[in-house]
This record gives structure tokens, C-alpha cells and sequence, in this order.
């Protein structure tokens, strides 16, 4: 007689078989916490030696010279404490770190002379303490760290004689502390670091003798200590920090012997100490003109017109500003001259031309108000440093203090006004359908506010 089947426990046993299949597998903490790797057998025998584990929850060293993989370390998600890969001269591959996303702590990568790559780290989003790249002989960029968005405290790259770039690095936006990028001979770039928008430490450039410019800085805004650049010497721009706005403790610009200008500091505006020295070509330093009236400055040793804070204002090209609001004219036409307004902020200037009719009117023509040769002409348009350009307008068909007719205003020409200084300038005008053009000297009528002018000319 043949067995009878219960169906339904059968299909419950199914059910609940698919579910455990299917369920992900808990975290499985690796024993003891600390775990020293010394020899490749060890690598190989890891998941034997400390159980079948993902999680490391002390500090993970491996160091050794016979150790050319770490394939043994698969399925490792997260070290707790310190990840310390070091002075291992056959490890060429880091592949068997795949599936790692967390250090804890410091994660330092040093003397693994035969590793060009990060391939391997690829999962790796956050290291939540140090990062430390030194004297990897054969590292040539940060290819494989594409996941990695936060580094908690300082990231030091340093001694890399083969790395070119740091490429890889494109998902980083927050440092913790100090970025130091020292002494790796063949670095030529840094595009790596273009999602980059925080240093809270300091940024310090020192001693990378290929690095030609600093563009790949360009979205970092906020350093919050020091910010130093030294010993580069085929370094030519720094306009990479332009969107540079934080307030530092210490801007050092020393020993660029390629560096011939400052641009890319201009947004920087208050240092507790500023020094440029030693900076064999750099006769451009308007890039600190801001800063020269703030904290301990010292300046020295570049090229004429950037050693000392006197020959930076001397070279200033004049800044126009608020304290340009005032009444000019031209002493050889007195009786007519300009009112002028700046806009700081919308960088426009309005002007008010008070002149007269190209030639004199009839002796019997009559105005009802006001001189019959009498003219009143506006111009406005954008401004930058010590410059402007206008456009003139005419404006006609009202009547005195009367919403009706309403006035019409007609665009006939264009002005180029450019201040020398706080009390001097140049108004040039071009008026196509007159063939009217020429230049006016002018200068204020009163010296009132020549002072807040110089104050705010390198604000």
C-alpha cells in the first residue's frame, strides 16, 4: 500500500527552505579582534584560521615579503579599527579587498613597492579616520577608490615616486583634516580631487616637482586652517582655488620658482598670517591684494612688484567702488560735468550727464523752464576693476513734475569711463549718429569722500 504524502507541509517546508536561501547572511565578527597577516599561507587561511567572518573588529596588519595577493581576504566588509598594508614587496594586487566598505579607523597603504592600483577597494566608501599613501614605489594613480566619498580625518599622500595622477579619487568631497600632497616626484595633476568641496583641516602642496597647475581644486571652497604651496617648481597656476571663499589661519606661497601670479586667491579675504616668499618669477601678486592689510605679513624675495606690501598697492590696478558716489567735472568745462553711482551689488554704474546742445541755440528761441541749450544725458552698464562701459541714453517728451506725458528714453551712444585713481579718471563717449566722440578728464568737484574711496578700493 502505497505511503500517503502531506502535500501542505511539504510545500511549507519549501516555503520556509527558499526563505532561509534567501535571507541575508548576518555579519559574522572574525576572532581575535586584532589579526596580524605576516606570510601569503596566512592570507590564504584566513577564513580557516579566524573563522568565516566579514567583520575584523580590532586592527587588521598585514606585512609581509612574500605576500603577492590578498585573494584569501574576500568577502571582508569592514575592518573596526586600523587597516595597515605595509613593507609587503610582492604585493602587486589588491583584488581580494573587494568587498570591503568601512575602515573604522586609519587605513595606511605603505612601502608595497610592486602595487600600481587601488583595484580591489572598489566597494570602499568611507575611511573614518587617516588615510595614509606613503612610498608605494609603483603606484601610479587612485584607480579602484571610485566609491570612496569621505576620508574623517588626515589624508597624506606622500613619497609616491610613480604616481602621475590621482585619478580614482573623483567621489571624495569631504576630508576631515589636513590633505597633504608631498614629495611624489612625477605628480603632473590633481583632476582627481574635482568633487572636493571641504578641507577641514589643512591643505598643504609641498615639494611635487611636475605639478604644473592646481585646477583640480575647483569646486573646493572651504579650507579651515592653513593653506600651503611650496616647493613646486614647475608649478605655473594656482587659478584652481579660485572658488576658494573660507577664512585660513596661514596662506604660505614659498619657493615656486615657475609661479609667475597669485590668481586664484582673489575670493580669500581675511588671513591671520600671509607669507610670499622665494618665489624667483612671481611679479604678479594682485591675487592677495585683499589680504595684505590683514594679520602678520610677510613678503620677500619675488620679482618687482610683489616684495612688499607697498609695491602690491602700487601696482594695483584701481578698484572701482561706493566711494566713487559723487559729483565730477572737467575744471576746463566748468558749468557742466557728471553725477556718478556704483551698484556694488550688481557691479553697474549710473551716470548723470549734465551738458549742453552741440551748438548754441538761436537768441530767440525761449524755454518755458530752464536754458533752451540745456541737455541732461544718462548711461549705465556693468563695471569692472578700474573700468566701464555704458550705454548713453536721451531721454525726452515729459514735463516738469508731471506723470504725463510719460518721457521716452533712447539709447544713442556708449561711455568707457575708467578711474585712475580715487580722485581722477577718463570719460570716453561715441555717439554714431552725431559722429560725436572724444575723451573728458574729470575729476571731483569735492574731496569728501576720497577716504572711504581708498579704504574700500582693496576691500
Amino acid at each position: 500500500m502505497p505511503s500517503l504524502c502531506n502535500c501542505n507541509t511539504l510545500k511549507l517546508i519549501a516555503v520556509l527552505l527558499s526563505l532561509i536561501l534567501s535571507a541575508p547572511v548576518l555579519a559574522q565578527n572574525c576572532m581575535p579582534a586584532d589579526i596580524s597577516l605576516a606570510t601569503q599561507q596566512s592570507v590564504n587561511d584566513f577564513q580557516q584560521d579566524y573563522g568565516s567572518c566579514d567583520v575584523v573588529t580590532g586592527n587588521l596588519s598585514i606585512v609581509g615579503n612574500d605576500i603577492s595577493n590578498l585573494d584569501g581576504l574576500s568577502g571582508l566588509a569592514v575592518v573596526d579599527g586600523n587597516l595597515f598594508i605595509s613593507d609587503s614587496p610582492m604585493l602587486a594586487s589588491i583584488t581580494g579587498l573587494n568587498s570591503l566598505s568601512t575602515v573604522g579607523k586609519d587605513l595606511t597603504l605603505q612601502a608595497n613597492n610592486a602595487l600600481q592600483t587601488f583595484d580591489g577597494l572598489n566597494s570602499l566608501q568611507s575611511v573614518n579616520g587617516n588615510f595614509f599613501v606613503f612610498r608605494n614605489d609603483a603606484l601610479t594613480d587612485f584607480e579602484g577608490l571610485e566609491s570612496l566619498n569621505f576620508v574623517g580625518a588626515r589624508f597624506y599622500i606622500s613619497v609616491n615616486p610613480m604616481l602621475t595622477n590621482v585619478h580614482g579619487l573623483e567621489a571624495l568631497s569631504n576630508i576631515g583634516g589636513t590633505l597633504r600632497i608631498w614629495a611624489n616626484t612625477s605628480l603632473s595633476n590633481l583632476d582627481g580631487f574635482a568633487g572636493l568641496k571641504s578641507v577641514q583641516g589643512s591643505l598643504e602642496i609641498v615639494s611635487n616637482p611636475s605639478l604644473a597647475n592646481l585646477d583640480g581644486f575647483s569646486n573646493l571652497s572651504t579650507v579651515v586652517q592653513d593653506l600651503l604651496i611650496q616647493l613646486n617648481s614647475s608649478l605655473v597656476s594656482i587659478q584652481g582655488l579660485s572658488g576658494l571663499v573660507s577664512e585660513i589661519s596661514i596662506l604660505a606661497v614659498l619657493s615656486n620658482t615657475a609661479l609667475t601670479n597669485l590668481n586664484g586667491l582673489n575670493d580669500l579675504t581675511e588671513v591671520g598670517q600671509l607669507i610670499i616668499t622665494n618665489n624667483t618669477k612671481l611679479s604678479d601678486c594682485q591675487g592677495v591684494l585683499k589680504l595684505v592689510d590683514s594679520g602678520i605679513v610677510s613678503i620677500s624675495n619675488n620679482q618687482p612688484g610683489c616684495n612688499s606690501v607697498a609695491e602690491i598697492l602700487a601696482a594695483n590696478p584701481y578698484l572701482i567702488n561706493a566711494g566713487l558716489n559723487d559729483a565730477w567735472y572737467n575744471p576746463e568745462t566748468n558749468g557742466q560735468g557728471f553725477f556718478i553711482i556704483v551698484f556694488p551689488d550688481i557691479q553697474e554704474i549710473f551716470m548723470a550727464w549734465f551738458t549742453y546742445e552741440t551748438e548754441r541755440p538761436p537768441t530767440n528761441v525761449e524755454a518755458i523752464l530752464g536754458e533752451p541749450g540745456h541737455r541732461w544725458l544718462t548711461a549705465q552698464g556693468p563695471y569692472e576693476d578700474n573700468a566701464a562701459v555704458l550705454y548713453l541714453y536721451n531721454t525726452k517728451g515729459g514735463v516738469f513734475d508731471s506723470p504725463e506725458p510719460a518721457p521716452l528714453s533712447e539709447e544713442i551712444g556708449e561711455i568707457y569711463v575708467e578711474f585712475s585713481s580715487c580722485n581722477s579718471g577718463t570719460v570716453a563717449y561715441e555717439i554714431p549718429d552725431l559722429d560725436l566722440q572724444g575723451e573728458v578728464p574729470i575729476e571731483r568737484i569735492a574731496l569728501d569722500n576720497v577716504a572711504l574711496c581708498e579704504i574700500l578700493s582693496v576691500q
